[in-house]
């Protein structure tokens, strides 16, 4: 008989789990289990199981979903299997010797059995108890899938350290494919291996080594131990001196071996994560992935510190509302850390500087500043490079401002973002950075000039809008670049030519910034790039505001009253916020007087 997860689990008491006990059986025997309810108050002994539900790596047959298990203990009752778990099972349980002996059970938490995943109330319960759940394990199994190819020969390799110099290209090719497996893309698996009280246990197949060892033997081998005609591993007299030096390397991404930037970034988050705040793990993690998108929140719960305002997991909510509580308890708890351009996920994994504030284009999805966390991609593709001031100056300038206006205000119900800022103008040129010639130069030279009456002036706000944001530039291409627009302009329309020696130091300079960037002039004399991440957004007649009191800039849509969604962060050199002209609380002051001091809701 077929049981459901609803007929065959009882609701659990508030320190209550289960447990999964494997009984004995041949590899190809159908798998027997008992599922046993446990209080936790008891202490009892048990390992915790951390895998994937349904890898996409090709180490399972994904077209066979299901197995079936018997769970003794509720009459003989069946229950599915998801491939992956099945595999792990067979891997973990004990064959009987003879039929006098009866080799020891081994009991497991395993989420997929353990939890009736079918009531949200009992996932919410669940998933609350995971820091104690798994800090409390004997051991944390890590299953990383059954033998698949070359699975066996990188294990071994990493078990003996002992690699020959001719075997050395094909062992990079199949670690770099090992390493794909979908359990290091994971998200649940910083919290499993953080919590875990003893050095976890790697599986492979039936192979199997410590946490410790597996990471130690990756890096070691990323190192590149010895040359071209030393042995790659122990034999090498370097090698535990590579080993201490490869423990301690906080450098990049290695050459010989890029995927073992995730084994480093892994082992960190085991090292130090129990005292990061939610904020410093989410972006930690913010490179890993889960099958159910609310988990990238919740999966960072059990190991993170919070301040007044903790987040719960709550699995009747959408992925909408818990990405915006999420977003707004980092900007309320750790605003400056979220802002800072000093806030990277890791080494080879940059958030996207501030872009992470910035809308999802369609007005069903998140608020405006709570963007789709699971877009967040690998690379550092950030659409701009945005200069913040040095620590010191930022924290300054957030006290200050604080004093006279809200930076960040929340509502309850995490909808609306509330914050002081400054409307700088409203977009009435624009141009897409492509189609940028020497004529649309010389136009926006022209509006600016009108607007300004001052030639130098229109060329100063270009020459602003163009580098003062970017890569620190020296003075030399500051100058040079003032002289490039000149040039461009003097010729005027008729003679312009893309081919100009001074225009393609303008193109080169636009080449800096990434595709779909636009080039803007607004009704206030000021010019701006932007990058709009939905083509069919038009930027005319877009509002442009200083905000959160630091001089950031974005392109906003009026909705109604004090409310607006933000589009994109857009650069504009030397506005009025800038970070360059407010320095003390009566510069604010100043603001509020004479009224230009305004509060944005932002929904």
């Amino acid at each position: 008989m077929l049981f459901t997860m609803s007929t065959l689990y009882t609701a659990l008491g508030a320190t209550e789990i289960r447990l999964v006990e494997i009984l004995p059986g041949a590899f190809e025997d159908t798998i027997a289990l008992n599922i046993h309810v446990v209080d936790t108050r008891t202490n009892p002994s048990y390992d915790a199981l951390s895998y994937v539900w349904h890898p996409e790596d090709g180490t399972i047959d994904t077209s066979k979903s299901v197995e079936l298990a018997t769970i003794m203990n509720h009459q003989d009752a069946s229950i599915e299997l998801g491939t992956n778990l099945d595999a792990a099972i067979r891997h973990f349980r004990q064959e009987k010797q003879s039929l006098d002996s009866e080799p020891p059970r081994r009991h497991i938490w395993i989420d997929a059995l353990s939890i009736n995943q079918r009531d949200p109330r009992e996932r919410n319960h669940q998933v609350a108890l995971m820091s104690s759940i798994y800090s409390s394990a004997q051991n944390v199994l890590i299953w990383l899938g059954p033998e698949h190819m070359y699975s066996n020969f990188v294990m071994d390799t990493l078990s003996t350290g002992h690699l020959d110099v001719e075997d050395v290209s094909g062992f990079i090719d199949c670690v770099e494919i090992f390493l794909r497996r979908s359990w290091f893309g994971r998200v649940w698996i910083a919290q499993e291996l953080t919590l875990a009280r003893t050095c976890p246990i790697v599986y492979a197949g039936f192979y199997t080594m410590s946490w410790d060892d597996f990471t130690l033997s990756i890096k070691c081998m990323s190192a590149r131990v010895g040359g071209a005609d030393e042995p790659f591993g122990m034999d090498n007299p370097d090698y535990l001196a590579c080993l201490e030096r490869a423990d301690s390397d906080n450098t990049g991404t290695s050459v010989l071996l890029p995927r073992a930037e995730c084994i480093r970034q892994l082992a960190e988050i085991r090292q130090n994560g129990r005292s990061a705040s939610f904020s410093q793990q989410f972006f930690r993690t913010i490179y890993l992935r889960a099958t159910d998108p609310r988990d990238q929140v919740y999966g960072l719960l059990g190991f993170s510190r919070f301040g007044k305002r903790a987040i719960t997991a709550d699995y009747t909510k959408s992925t909408k509302q818990v990405y915006e509580e999420a977003v707004a308890t980092i900007m309320q708890e750790d605003f400056y850390t979220y802002i800072s351009s000093q806030m990277w996920i890791y080494p080879r994994y940059r958030t996207r500087d501030i872009e992470v504030l910035v809308a999802n284009a369609s007005n069903s999805g998140p608020a405006s500043w709570a963007p789709n966390l699971q877009t967040i991609g690998l690379e550092p593709q950030g659409p701009l490079s945005i200069i913040i001031p040095h620590r010191t100056q930022l924290a300054e300038a957030l006290a200050i401002s604080n004093l006279e206006a809200p930076i960040i205000e929340v509502s309850e119900d995490f909808s609306t973002v509330r914050t002081a800022g400054v409307m700088l103008g409203r977009v009435t040129a624009r141009r897409r950075k492509s189609h940028f010639g020497p004529a649309e130069v010389c136009d926006m030279y022209k509006a600016l000039n009108l607007i300004r009456d001052d030639g130098e002036a229109a060329i100063e706000a270009m020459t602003d809008a163009f580098l003062v944001h970017s890569v620190p530039t020296p003075e030399t291409d500051r100058d040079n670049f003032r002289a490039a627009l000149q040039s461009c302009i003097s010729q005027g329309n008729r003679k312009a030519d893309r081919d100009d020696p001074a225009f393609e130091h303008i193109r080169q300079v636009l080449d800096r910034h990434p595709p779909l960037t636009y080039v803007f002039s607004t009704d206030a004399g000021d010019v701006g790039i932007t990058k709009m991440r939905n083509t069919n957004t038009d930027l005319m007649g877009m509002h442009i505001a200083g905000l959160f009191g630091i001089g950031l800039t974005f392109t906003l849509n009026h909705i109604e009253g004090e409310t607006y969604r933000l589009r994109s962060i857009a650069r504009i050199g030397n506005h009025r916020l800038g970070d360059t002209r407010l320095r003390s609380a009566a510069d604010w002051r100043d603001l509020v007087k004479s009224g230009e001091l305004l509060m944005f809701n932002l929904v």
